[in-house]
């Protein structure tokens, strides 16, 4: 795997760890990893307990 690093110049352009412009020509969109959403966060918190069923539990 190769990491590729790349700052602000301060001048409104994108440079890379060797300050060389326009890194993004270097970069190939490649879909390594397939990504998809497990869940929301509205969701999420929809499955936690309520913090009262939380106290009754630890009781």
């Amino acid at each position: 795997m190769n990491i590729q690093f790349l700052f602000e110049n301060g001048k409104g352009s994108v440079v890379d760890e060797y300050g060389r412009p326009e890194p993004m020509d270097y970069i190939v969109d490649e879909e390594q990893f397939r990504l998809e959403t497990l869940t929301s966060h509205t969701q999420y918190l929809a499955q936690l307990p309520l913090e009262s069923e939380k106290e009754v539990e630890a009781m």
